[in-house]
């Protein structure tokens, strides 16, 4: 194996790997993930913004669509990535704290 033979396998390894990528949990660790492979492929932001946009939960990534931002860099779209999850983790973790009721209520009948 030659001195260059390493980094290119390494930088095939992380390509394939960001081609692959879907994002499973919250935010930052989709983005720990990706950023360490984004790093290796040596690809350019245009390329990475794609990918990491592809990767995304559905409605994260559909609020970024509907957003009508343009994103020149990575950074960019992984920081509204990261805005929008948040925001969207604080509404689940809100609602799953609203508990109905624990006696029903029921209507007496004025007749």
């Amino acid at each position: 194996m030659g001195p260059t033979a390493q980094p290119m396998e390494r930088k095939g390894k992380a390509q394939q790997a960001l081609c692959t990528i879907k994002q499973s949990g919250n935010m930052e660790s989709y983005n720990q993930q990706f950023n360490i492979h984004a790093y290796d492929s040596a690809w350019s932001d245009n390329i990475l913004v794609s990918l990491s946009r592809g990767g995304l939960k559905e409605n994260i990534r559909l609020s970024i669509v509907s957003s009508g931002k343009a994103f020149p860099t990575f950074a960019n779209i992984q920081a509204l990535a990261m805005q929008i999850g948040n925001k969207l983790e604080a509404n689940r973790s809100h609602t799953s704290k609203i508990s109905p009721p624990t006696h029903p209520t029921t209507a007496t009948n004025p007749n």
